[in-house]
């Protein structure tokens, strides 16, 4: 009997294609046929890559092996028995092209639940780093006191996340302080030089690098014309903005501008009054704005230089140097030529570096996962995978509608028991709300005590200056009196005549009199003023 081919991309044996026995097709029984030709259509995959793969130089060899494998199914039918439908097994097309793409993704990474916690529980803020001219510090006390001296001169609260010193990228006698902040608002509050104090612990720093901006702070402006002027641009939203920090254009892979600007600010009111309106004008024109979306942070393993896995997780025995890419088994003793080279691409650049290409398109898929874990997402894949079960015909009839809910009776005993629980629950918030009037008013107090004393410094220092200037005033009493009695003792002397006798007589008496009374009074004024 003698097979034919079919239209249909059946092989037959020269019967008729429909036989009596077999259900004529209808939507219920229709099932899908490989076939070696191509479909319109798109196949039923649930792979992310959804069958697109790359094919390089393999037109001949897709040919040749197609054909070899049309001849070796072509020899199994010829030894089927007769009135038997043969349908080809899986695409023939496709075979070369499953086993080279098998071949290239062993040197893709792939994304572990690892990477994807790494990127969504790190600090969201980068941290501020000070310098102290110290090979120790205590970093608990230096941020308490930087957190005290900005609630009390600016009356502001900053939190923090974490801290942790560091002497890497120190020299000698220098010692380094990460402060991971909490919220934007403490970011802004440490961003303004000002708010930092002269010293901390009494010890001189500097503050070596201030941290990018961070999405939380950032927006993105739609639709901005390449043509404008963007000094004027600039200009114009700082002027009607006073919270803008920078205004940057962005750009693409290829370092070419595009029509996306990048705005930072210092506020987080300000950002978040701009996104419920959506919208911003500068220079009379109106554009949409959105919110920034920052890329995610790859986890990159220090030992190998892997991506996706931490050091204890690694599986390698050697360490791989992240400049030339060697592997050693004690890289301590390793001494490097300093070539660098990516362990990755093979590119010239260190194997832990964000441009490298592998590490970017690693980023972008994981960025992509992070996206695509919604609700939404799962059940829209979960019924896709339940429509490609060839083997499932959904019947609705089998899935009724459940009824409507009804309440519960609860017994007695349980009802007491949730009863108290309410009872309780509501004696803990009166608690708590007791607590925050305590706390309100002890601030209150140590706000006036802060003040009193301060009051009571100054009256003090009055004092002290009166005090000075008392002792001042008997100082010059004494030589005002020596003065005086200088004076007297003088025009007494000139009071005389040739012959030695007093021209008048009382004058003598009089001056005297004088003296002594000026000298009572000056003397009962200081006793008032003591």
């Amino acid at each position: 009997m003698e097979c034919q081919w079919s239209a249909s991309g059946v092989w037959s044996t020269g019967v008729p294609p429909f036989p009596p026995w077999v259900q004529h097709p209808t939507t219920i029984n229709l099932q899908p046929v490989n076939s070696p030709a191509r479909s319109i259509r798109r196949t039923l995959s649930d792979d992310m890559d959804d069958d697109f793969t790359v094919v390089k130089k393999s037109k001949k060899v897709n040919q040749y092996e197609s054909h070899n494998n049309i001849n070796k199914n072509k020899t199994t039918v010829e030894n089927q028995g007769p009135l038997q439908q043969v349908v080809l097994s899986p695409d023939i097309r496709s075979t070369s092209q499953n086993q080279k793409y098998s071949t290239n993704s062993t040197s893709h990474h792939q994304i572990t639940i690892q990477s994807e916690r790494y990127a969504t529980t790190r600090y969201p803020f980068s941290p501020f780093i000070i310098r102290f001219p110290l090979t120790r510090i205590n970093e608990q006390k230096i941020v308490e006191e930087l957190i005290e001296h900005i609630k009390h001169n600016w009356s502001q609260r900053v939190e923090f996340f974490g801290y942790r010193s560091s002497t890497i990228r120190c020299g000698l006698n220098e010692c380094d302080l990460l402060l991971f902040v909490k919220d934007s608002n403490s970011f802004c509050t440490l961003y303004d030089d000002l708010n930092w104090p002269n010293v901390l612990n009494g010890n001189a720093y500097i503050i070596i690098t201030k941290p990018s901006f961070p999405a939380q702070l950032s927006l993105i402006i739609k639709n901005v014309d390449l043509r404008l002027d963007f000094n004027e641009f600039i200009l114009d939203i700082k002027t009607n903005h006073k919270n803008v920090k920078n205004v940057i254009r962005m750009k693409n892979k290829f370092h070419n501008e595009i029509r996306l600007v990048k705005i930072e600010t210092l506020s987080s009111s300000d950002r978040n009054e701009l996104l419920d309106q959506g919208k911003i004008v500068v220079n009379s024109i109106c554009y949409d704005i959105v919110e920034y979306l920052a890329p995610v942070n790859v986890l990159i393993c220090s030992k190998c230089m892997g991506l996706g896995h931490f050091k204890k997780q690694c599986k390698e025995k050697d360490e791989t140097c992240k400049i030339c890419g060697l592997a050693y088994q004690d890289l301590k003793l390793h001494q490097c030529t300093q070539a660098a080279k990516c362990v990755h691409c093979g590119g010239n650049h260190n194997s832990n570096v964000i441009s490298c290409p592998v590490i970017k398109q690693f980023r972008a898929d994981l960025t992509k996962k992070l996206f695509t874990h919604t609700p939404y997402h799962q059940a829209k894949q979960t019924q896709q995978m339940t429509m490609n079960n060839n083997n499932y015909v959904y019947n609705p009839a089998n899935f009724p509608p459940m009824p409507a809910p009804q309440q519960l009776m609860i017994s007695s005993p349980n009802n007491i028991i949730i009863l108290k629980l309410d009872e309780l629950n509501e004696n803990v918030m009166k608690i708590n709300n007791k607590i925050e009037e305590l706390a309100r008013k002890t601030d209150k107090l140590e706000k006036f005590i802060e003040e009193k004393i301060e009051s009571d410094m100054q009256v003090m220092n009055r004092l002290q200056n009166i005090e000075n200037n008392s002792e001042l005033n008997n100082n010059d009493i004494g030589v005002l009196l020596d003065t005086v009695q200088n004076m007297v003792q003088f025009i007494l002397k000139m009071n005389k005549d040739s012959k030695g006798r007093p021209q008048d007589a009382d004058l003598k008496y009089i001056l005297e009199r004088q003296y002594v009374q000026l000298a009572k009074c000056i003397e009962k004024q200081v006793k008032n003023k003591k």
